[in-house]
């Protein structure tokens, strides 16, 4: 069984407060109780005082002497004086207890431990509970150390016991309302404390069953309840960060294994297919005897060329597997800029065959580490597509632009309404041909895959997207004149 935390500091509240409260009310009773007999034992003494020094004048007064005879004429001649005197009644013995006089009314108790007391010669007093507290005063009567008789004083003592009772309430209820308002600070107390510890909890249990909800917690607070919610969120903000970082890693392993496959469906069918050509040519050759001499001219002339494009297909696929393993040689500072501009000039009769114009937009240097024969082949490989495939007769836009910490070429190509974001999604698959059309012999639709390699092994990024009706390929190398220069 679960027992929460508030309800455990109420436990040992509780456990503490109850057991304090009891013994203050056992304390207090117990000094109250003190209290009462330190009183009736010092009205006692007063009264033998007294009562000595009024027998022993009443005596001497008379001209007797102190003895238990002229006692017991005492208390029959005076006795009812004493009773004003003292406003109480009272009963008098004689040394062994006879009894000489009483005023009070009822039968008279010659046995109460109080006046056996008295007859050793002690003081001592009964405490009788009723509708009163009657308390009986017992003392003998010495005179020149001899004793005379006994003094045995009746006294209602109620307002002194009621008194004693009144405080013991008093403190009863100051105690049950000090427990009260204790108990209600300790709650809100509690509450101000155990309320984050509950948002906490309540934000662990959320991490655990969903990450993706996790969210950071106010820190409102500077104490250590603040300081835990601080750790909390620092410890948060770090699981949430890796979780996004597995949930990337997740989703680009996905993407990576539908790549894979996508890719050796596509080299299977791109091998295939001329293998089929070359096949279906040699079993005719085979079938005709060679005796077909035109047939025989062309089918040699088929397979060659299909024997050609696998070839080169296959090299293809090895340099891919060269580019995404690491370069061929240290990287090196390269002008982009002139690279771009010498490019440019060596392919601009090859634009105007397709009525292309390549306008370059270039800063006077541009400094990136590179493999300049791996850039070149990036760049000519864009700008031979932008010729292919672009609208003919429109220009081919070539711009660097220089950032703080990077070097950005954007190569752009006006392109008809069959282009759009989802089918530029798909040209950097393997084997990728946007217009079956207009593909040229020999092509086998690697060459952006190519150039994405290039930019993965350069460290840079490569990106492709449509900007009022040009798709632009933009390449973020990493600024090596920036790099110097601080």
């Amino acid at each position: 069984m679960r027992i929460g935390l508030v309800k455990k500091m109420l436990l040992w509240y509780a456990a503490i407060i109850l057991p304090a409260f009891l013994l203050l009310q056992f304390v207090v009773s117990g000094v109250i109780g003190s209290n009462n007999e330190k009183s009736i034992r010092q009205n006692l003494l007063e009264y033998r005082n007294s009562c000595e020094t009024y027998v022993a004048r009443a005596l001497l007064s008379q001209s007797r002497s102190a003895n238990e005879e002229n006692f017991r004429i005492f208390a029959r001649q005076s006795a009812g004086d004493l009773r004003t005197i003292f406003g109480r009644d009272l009963e008098m013995y004689s040394p062994g207890g006879e009894l000489i006089y009483s005023s009070v009314h009822g039968n008279v108790d010659a046995s109460a431990q109080d006046l056996q007391y008295a007859l050793e010669g002690k003081n001592a007093f009964s405490i009788v509970n009723g509708e009163k507290k009657m308390v009986y005063l017992s003392f003998p009567i010495e005179i020149s150390e001899k004793t005379i008789g006994i003094m045995r004083i009746v006294g209602d003592y109620t307002p002194l016991f009621e008194n004693g009772e009144y405080i013991s309430r008093i403190v009863a209820g100051s105690s049950a309302g000090i427990f009260l308002v204790v108990l209600i600070l300790f709650l809100v107390i509690n509450a101000n404390i155990i309320a984050p510890i509950r948002g906490l909890r309540r934000s662990i249990v959320t991490m655990q069953e969903n990450p993706e909800r996790l969210s950071l917690l106010p820190v409102t607070r500077k104490d250590e309840i603040g300081e835990l919610t601080e750790s909390y969120n620092a410890m948060a903000a770090t699981i949430r960060d890796q979780f996004a970082i597995i949930q990337r890693e997740k989703a680009n392993l996905r993407r990576m294994l539908e790549y894979r496959k996508d890719f050796y469906d596509r080299v299977t069918h791109e091998l295939k297919t001329p293998l089929t050509i070359i096949l279906g040519y040699a079993e005719m050759m085979e079938q005709t005897g060679m005796e077909d001499t035109e047939f025989n001219a062309r089918g040699l002339k088929e397979i060659i060329g299909e024997t050609r494009r696998l070839k080169d297909m296959v090299e293809t696929l090895l340099e891919i597997s060269r580019e995404t393993g690491k370069p061929e040689q240290p990287l090196a500072p390269v002008d982009v800029s002139g690279l771009l501009m010498r490019i440019a000039q060596s392919m601009k009769i090859r634009a105007r065959r397709y009525g292309a114009e390549i306008l370059l937009d270039l800063p006077r240097e541009a400094m990136v580490m590179g493999e300049e024969e791996k850039l070149r082949q990036l760049f000519v490989n864009l700008l031979d597509n932008a010729m292919k495939y672009g609208v003919p007769h429109e220009p081919i836009h070539v711009r660097v632009r220089l950032e703080k910490k990077a070097v950005v070429v954007r190569i752009c190509n006006a392109v008809d309404d069959s282009v759009n974001m989802a089918e530029i999604q798909k040209f950097f698959l393997p084997f990728y041909r946007q217009k079956e059309a207009q593909r040229e012999r020999g092509s086998v639709g690697l060459g952006l895959t190519i150039c994405r390699n290039i930019m993965d092994l350069h460290q840079g990024e490569m990106e492709a997207f449509l900007e009022e009706g040009r798709l632009c390929f933009q390449m973020t190398f990493l600024n090596h004149s920036n790099e110097e220069g601080q």
